[in-house]
């Protein structure tokens, strides 16, 4: 079989390794809760269901409180470091990341021919033949079987992507704490690179009064001390972005903790002992200023923070869908926040 699958062994295994306050937790085989309906074989032992999304677990054991986080994060395709929108959404079966095969002519430099249910795609000296539905395939003449076949979904042919890539040369990389499927370069674009500043006046309503983060902090003399008159609202779908001093904010997503409230999962590469913080803001109460709940560096390379949305000392309970911005205090000669898509 050729093996063209993206999950790393220890996650099909269903294991996930956290580390948290300097000692290695594992946590007990948590598949069926971590990707459901996405690389799980049927009872039968048929094919796995179609999944857009993963439900990933996360948090701590050994901490007393909130035990663990439950998070729907979407499967995304990163090209050169943004992600690619696509009219219809990859697929994950069994393992294998099955994406639109215009984008391989559009994205990956291939040029395509489809005839009937034969499908061939060159790139340079590089040849790759495809059949609809068949598992039987031909990279540069030589005989390969594929660990999924191309497949018409919704009206668009989707192809394995794995096979592709590594039919054409291009580098391919599976994050799976982000759901990331990288393709080519990993430079992350900074925030100034992608979110154009607007004029704070409007959002000053949302934020504390004389706090600190209204001042600049830059080792120009020019700069440092002022004060911010702008700010940058990005989307949850523009992330991964690179923010202030080398911090790379992955993801921003909704979690579920065991108490049952919201939380949001913050997924970055911060690898600081303070951890970040976020700015929970509306129009209808005074913003807070939230530190996260627990931390945890996923395989040496991810971190993820889990903010609490709801305040304990509050009678009712603050939902997700009650936030309209997060304000993120990162280092910045502008204001940053994230527009909430989850209202």
């Amino acid at each position: 079989m050729f093996g063209l699958c993206f999950f790393i062994e220890q996650f099909s295994l269903g294991k996930i390794y956290f580390i948290h306050k300097g000692d290695h937790v594992m946590m007990k085989k948590v598949m069926a809760a971590m990707v459901v309906g996405a690389v799980l074989l049927g009872a039968g032992g048929g094919a796995a269901p179609k999944a857009e999304a993963a439900v990933l677990v996360g948090g701590v054991s050994d901490k007393k409180g909130v035990k663990t986080f439950k998070t729907d994060v979407s499967l995304e395709v990163l090209y050169d470091g943004r992600r690619i929108q696509f009219d219809v959404k990859p697929k994950i079966i069994d393992g294998s990341v099955l994406v639109p095969i215009r984008f391989v002519a559009e994205k990956m430099g291939g040029k395509l021919e489809v005839k009937l249910k034969d499908i061939t795609i060159t790139k340079n000296d590089k040849v790759i033949k495809l059949t609809m539905e068949s598992k039987n395939a031909s990279f540069n003449g030589k005989s390969v079987t594929l660990a999924q076949p191309a497949i018409v979904d919704r009206g668009r042919t989707l192809v394995p992507l794995r096979a592709i890539s590594e039919g054409l040369g291009v580098n391919v990389e599976w994050d799976h704490p982000n759901q990331y499927v990288w393709i080519g370069s990993k430079d992350v674009p900074k925030i100034e690179d992608v979110i154009k500043p607007v004029d704070a006046k409007p959002y000053l309503k949302y934020y504390p009064k004389d706090s600190s983060i209204f001042t600049i902090f830059s080792p120009d003399p020019e700069l440092n001390g002022k004060k911010k008159t702008t700010i940058r609202v990005a989307r949850e779908s523009d992330f991964p972005l690179l923010i202030g001093n080398g911090i790379i904010v992955y993801r921003i997503d909704k979690s579920v903790g065991t108490d049952k409230k919201d939380y949001i999962r913050f997924s970055s590469n911060s690898k600081g002992t303070m951890g970040n913080a976020l700015f929970l803001m509306n129009s209808d109460s005074s913003p807070r200023l939230q530190s996260p709940y627990t931390k945890e560096s996923v395989l040496n390379s991810v971190t993820l923070e889990y903010f609490p949305v709801d305040y304990y000392a509050d009678k009712d309970t603050t939902w997700l869908k009650d936030i309209e911005y997060i304000g993120i205090s990162l280092t910045s000669e502008s204001l940053i926040a994230v527009k909430s898509d989850w209202r």
